[in-house]
């Protein structure tokens, strides 16, 4: 999963590379209940803990801080689990599996000195950070105390030019949000004493500019707290233009407190019974006075200080988001927050009550909105993708205004002849919109009168990326479209709910009302016909493409509804679709006439997938395939015995000769076939597939494949055939000892479906399915027997070969045996450890060879054994080691790459002393220094204070001098 190098060589990642994910959820399922899970990962961590060390440097790492995060995440996840009150519908643990109070302390102990490591990483610093947060969750007094000590032990505030190195725009964001909590919430002594340390590191200072914009997300959380205070202390000139942010809230005060640029409503934009231009709007106090001002302040205002406006409310609203996801805290109960997080979040809602703020539209806004327009269909797409988020701000700010930009888009869509790919392109991006904008499903018929006849029969886009524009159009409208009104009308509830909130109305009001009422409908009818017409006339063009008309097919189908009558010659054109040749157009084929070609059919079936030629064996396959999927989709109204006493055997003889190019057209058959029907209906489909866990297995592995990937789409019935269910889940258990891989991945597959399903409803009551619980006490003990085999047999063997091979005349023979030792305890950490003193044996033997590339291979070996905990040192290995030599120390000095053991300076003076000798002795003795050197390099200020001062002298005389470096 992780691919770790091993001593000097690299291992290859494996083809099937298990998801991270996947591995971390698994181990954390494992935990708990006197599992010795927790060891193990323990012991995990012991081996790979140099890995994580930020001058260890690979490919590797970004995997290794993954599955931290992974990790520790999946166990956040499991506690929060665990601990709900209201499990209703998760998969609820028996209380003896969940885990304890010192599971959760034994897990945080486990994990946090590798993630104190990896925040160290430049390179993976975030994904670090939320390792961290997730224990912070877990074991708060456990890691924050160690990781703030650590951090004002290393902080030197006069190199924040190193600090600058690591961070990043989400950093200063992070800063700010972070400062801002603590100075909001603290007492006037503590933001004195915080106030203070800052404008003094500030004046007694120059900085670069990266350093400067630290700083100065040091000083906005102060200004915005006590603006005056700050600003009346004691700051140097550049500093007090960083106090210009506080002119930046005035100037965004004021523009919303003055009145808007006159100019002259643009009325008439809808027909509606109710007036666009309400008397009562949202105003601010200042506004709602009408002040007299001699000039038009708002126009004076943009002129004067324009320059420093930004888009205020982003900000906000993401420093909110930072601040809220940084203080959440799954395990501290329901929608806790800190109290200046609650201020932050109403100072955001209080900022968007001010910035959407309905406004009827003026022919200032008409203005701007139609330039933004044209500037979202100019050549260079930068501008119109920035024109096109402030057209769709304004498009859902202003009532009805949609109607200005719609002309506009009709001309484009409707331009005659070879059109520009440009402006295409931007209007198909306009017609798509954004998560709050889509014009196509706007509820105005004279809108989708004009706009979807348009969109249907454009032949404008013709490159890839414009057809692709086009069906995530189709797409999105397929989604979000709900039929608006055609007919309105209010009943007596909505009237005295009305005159509830306002007042009685008179008779006349209520007849001008009903005439607009009924004009307004009338009109409706006359889009929707008009509408329904149109459409039905692009379908039937020939010179249509297949494109244009499922497109046009797709909004007729939108648009059917039960309240007006739908045109006759709408009816007549799905009528003639029964026999297209395109089948999405033809499906209704045997809904709408029973059993009447199923012979028909069956003849051509069989002829299509016994076809030969194999050049279009994968289309007959596939056409095959549709025709199947409309009988069985069709015939859930009419008598099915008839149809599976011809499809059943057909199917059967399909199943045993399915080809790889046809697997996907056929899962997608029986996919269709029974995706959102009542399993009652469509027995005779859920009984085959369920025969086919009783076909007798066959020597053909794709085949096998290829027929549970089959039985897997009954996953479409959810819990609704629990006694299906249960007898795939029998049958399939057993069948996890299948001796080819890929089968055993689709099994687990089926039987991960069947097991999906129980739980235990509100009522107490529990539904009818396969019991989770029962599968795994079946799992573990066929699992404890392959373990106790695994463990005897295979290691043991190899060992007795490493023993026989170490003893050959060979000396290549005896390296590579050495070699292969590190492969295979690395790999079987676990199963290997009743073997460590055999292998101790081994390695400590050939310590000794007489040929030196075995003798270093073997140094290597027993460093690379020691730092990864499989042997421990003890005082006798010591002894041994400080007899044998120069590779001896060596291993003792590589064993410990990252800290200083007590018996490392002593390693190191007796190699010191040796650095002279003849080439071979002082090449081992460099290239061991060199590592020291480089693995002890980041640490080196707490590392040299276990040395004493002629120590230092005489490893510094080595690392420095001409013979180190020769």
């Amino acid at each position: 999963m992780l691919s770790l190098p091993v001593g000097n060589l690299s291992i290859a990642p494996p083809k099937d590379v298990h998801s991270i994910p996947v591995i971390a959820s698994w181990i954390v399922a494992m935990m708990g209940n006197g599992s010795l899970c927790l060891q193990y990962v323990r012991d995990s961590f012991t081996a790979i803990k140099s890995f994580y060390h930020p001058s260890n440097m690979g490919d590797f790492q970004e995997g290794l801080i993954q599955f931290l995060v992974r990790l520790t995440q999946s166990f956040v996840d499991r506690v929060h689990l665990e601990s709900k009150a209201d499990r209703l519908w998760q998969f609820n643990p028996p209380p003896s599996y969940r885990l304890t109070e010192q599971d959760i302390t034994d897990f945080v102990n486990c994990v946090k000195e590798c993630v104190f490591i990896s925040i160290f990483n430049k390179t993976n610093l975030k994904d670090a950070a939320k390792a961290f947060r997730n224990l912070a969750m877990l074991r708060p007094e456990l890691v924050v105390p160690p990781i703030v000590e650590q951090l004002f032990s290393s902080v030197d505030m006069s190199n924040a030019r190193t600090v600058t190195n690591v961070k990043d725009d989400t950093t200063e964001i992070e800063l700010t949000s972070v400062v801002t909590g603590i100075v909001q919430q603290c007492s006037s002594k503590i933001f004195q004493v915080v106030r203070e340390k800052i404008m003094n590191f500030l004046v007694a200072s120059s900085f670069t500019p990266r350093v400067s914009k630290l700083l100065t997300d040091l000083v906005q959380p102060i200004l915005e707290a006590n603006p005056i205070e700050t600003l009346n202390s004691n700051m140097s000139n550049d500093e007090r233009l960083r106090s210009l942010t506080i002119v930046h809230f005035i100037a965004l005060g004021c523009l919303r407190m003055v009145p808007r640029i006159d100019s002259e409503e643009v009325l008439d934009l809808a027909l509606t019974v109710a007036p666009v231009d309400f008397k009562y709007k949202a105003q601010y106090t200042v506004c709602a006075k009408e002040p007299k001002f001699k000039e038009n302040l708002r126009m004076r205002l943009i002129i004067d200080i324009g320059k420093l406006l930004a888009n205020d409310y982003a900000k906000l609203n993401n420093d909110f988001d930072i601040l809220k996801y940084s203080f959440e805290n799954k395990l501290s109960g329901r929608r806790y927050h800190p109290r200046f997080v609650i201020i932050k979040r109403l100072a955001k809602e209080i900022q968007s009550f001010s910035i959407d703020n309905y406004q009827s539209l003026t022919k200032i806004d008409k203005q701007v909105i139609l330039k933004l327009v044209e500037l979202s269909i100019n050549r260079y797409s930068q501008v119109r993708c920035i024109a096109q988020i402030y057209l769709f701000t304004m498009l859902q700010r202003y009532v009805f205004s949609y109607n200005v930009v719609v002309d506009r888009i009709l001309e484009l869509l409707n331009a005659p002849g070879e059109a520009d790919h440009d402006e295409i392109k931007g209007c198909l991006y306009i017609l798509l919109g954004d998560d709050a904008f889509f014009l196509p499903t706007k509820h105005s018929w004279p809108l989708l009168e004009k706009l979807w006849p348009s969109i249907a029969r454009t032949t404008h886009a013709t490159k890839i990326s414009t057809q692709i524009l086009i069906d995530q159009i189709v797409e999105k409208i397929t989604k979000q479209f709900d039929i608006p009104a055609i007919i309105e009308d209010t009943n007596a509830i909505s009237i005295r709910a009305a005159v509830a909130l306002w007042r009685p109305l008179e008779l006349k009001e209520v007849e001008i009302h009903d005439q607009i009422r009924e004009e307004h409908n009338q009109a409706n009818i006359q889009s929707y016909n008009n509408l329904m017409e149109t459409l039905n006339l692009i379908c039937n063009n020939d010179r249509l493409t297949w494109r244009q008309q499922e497109r046009t097919v797709v909004f007729i189908s939108l648009l059917l509804q039960k309240h007006v009558p739908i045109p006759s010659s709408c009816i007549r054109t799905f009528s003639n679709f029964l026999v297209h040749d395109n089948v999405k157009l033809r499906m209704g084929l045997f809904r709408n006439f029973g059993s009447a070609f199923v012979d028909h059919f069956m003849e051509q079936l069989y002829a299509l997938i016994r076809e030969k030629i194999i050049e279009i064996q994968e289309g007959s396959q596939r056409v095959a395939a549709e025709i199947v999927a409309g009988m069985i989709r069709g015939s859930k109204y009419w008598t099915l015995d008839e149809l599976w006493s011809k499809l059943t055997p057909f199917l059967n003889e399909l199943c045993m000769n399915l080809s790889s190019e046809a697997v996907l057209n056929w899962g997608c058959c029986f996919w269709f076939a029974v995706a959102d029907v009542d399993p009652r209906r469509t027995y005779h489909t859920v009984e085959f597939m369920r025969s086919l866990i009783n076909t007798p297995s066959t020597a053909n592995t794709f085949i096998e494949t290829s027929r549970w990937n089959l039985v897997d789409q009954l996953r479409n019935f959810e819990w609704r055939i629990p006694g299906v269910w249960h007898e795939v889940n029998a049958h399939a258990k057993d069948l996890l000892e299948h001796p080819y891989k890929a089968v055993r991945e689709c099994i687990a597959s089926v039987l991960g479906t069947s097991l999906s399903h129980d739980i235990t409803l509100p009522n107490g009551q529990s539904i009818r399915h396969p019991s989770v619980n029962l599968f795994f006490d079946g799992i573990h003990e066929r699992l404890q027997r392959a373990i106790d085999i695994c463990e005897k047999a295979p290691l043991e063997a190899f060992i007795e070969q490493i023993e026989y091979v170490c003893k050959s005349s060979k000396w290549h023979a005896r390296r590579a045996a050495i070699e292969f030792v590190q492969h295979m305890i690395f790999c079987n950490l676990f199963n290997a450890r009743p073997f460590a003193p055999r292998v101790r044996e081994i390695v400590l033997k050939c310590l000794f060879d007489e040929q030196l590339e075995v003798r270093t291979i073997a140094s290597v070996t027993l460093a690379g054994f020691y730092q990864c905990g499989f042997i421990q040192i003890t005082k006798e290995d010591l002894s041994y080691l400080f007899r044998v030599g120069v590779l001896g120390l060596c291993a003792i000095v590589l064993s410990s790459p990252y800290d200083i053991p007590i018996h490392i300076p002593r390693a190191l003076m007796l190699l010191c002393e040796h650095s002279h000798d003849p080439n071979l002795i002082r090449k081992s003795i460099k290239n061991a220094l060199s590592e020291f050197r480089r693995t002890h390099h980041d640490s080196w200020h707490e590392h040299r204070e276990k040395f004493t001062e002629d120590q230092l002298v005489i490893l510094a005389d080595v690392l420095i001098s001409p013979n180190y470096y020769a």
